[in-house]
């Protein structure tokens, strides 16, 4: 839990520091690769065509894609993270989006 938690600290760091969208979520997939040693990239969501916006475009490993809400998504390399690690990826990154677009 203690990955978890400096994660969600620094989100708090990010959120504060960052007016740009794609800025700050650039920012969270590169702690999220420091932390977990894998590679995550969101996307904006057009109906079934995923855009990337920010994070790695290299993702080599057997990939799993999850929306997080009903205008972004979060492709992730599935090897390299449990379920907990994922939920909470999520609700960072939903807590990421909602605070920058708002």
């Amino acid at each position: 839990m203690e990955k978890e938690t400096s994660l969600s600290e620094s989100v708090e760091k990010i959120i504060s520091n960052s007016q740009d969208l794609k800025v700050a979520l650039d920012k969270f997939c590169q702690l999220v690769s420091e932390k977990y040693n894998t590679h995550i990239s969101f996307c904006e969501l057009h109906g079934q065509r995923w855009s990337f916006i920010a994070g790695s475009e290299e993702i080599f490993n057997v990939k799993e894609r999850t929306p997080i809400n009903h205008s972004y998504g979060l492709i992730y390399e599935t090897d390299a993270l449990n379920k907990e690690q994922i939920h909470n990826i999520k609700i960072l990154s939903k807590k990421i989006i909602a605070k920058l677009t708002a």
